[in-house]
């Protein structure tokens, strides 16, 4: 027998006694245990969903590892000598800086 939703039925009296102690009720809920729902085709979307995403980790690692990293270890660098990107620096060469109250006026 299964209990509905995993709570083992009649441990209390209709008195408010507890029937039998803790333990033997311990001892019978983990045997008889609970019962999982679940259908097939959710069971194998969720699987299925699962392995796509470690192989794509996967495939990625394996294939784009290396320029991965040496974009990893240029950016670092980058990053500490504060070199500027071609964005900024065209930015900065072609456009004056904006005031601030023209960023005011348009949040009002």
């Amino acid at each position: 027998m299964v209990w509905p939703y995993c709570f083992p039925q009649g441990v209390e009296s209709q008195g408010g006694e507890k029937e039998g102690n803790s333990d033997e009720i311990s001892v019978l809920y983990h045997r008889i245990g609970c019962k999982v729902n679940m259908s097939i085709s959710f069971a194998l979307s969720y699987a299925l969903s699962f392995a796509s995403l470690t192989a794509s980790f996967t495939h990625v690692a394996l294939h784009n590892g290396r320029d991965i990293w040496k974009m990893w270890k240029n950016s670092k660098r980058h990053a500490k000598e504060k070199v500027e990107d071609v964005h900024t620096r065209l930015m900065k060469r072609n456009n004056k800086p904006v005031p601030n109250g023209a960023f005011l006026r348009c949040y009002f």
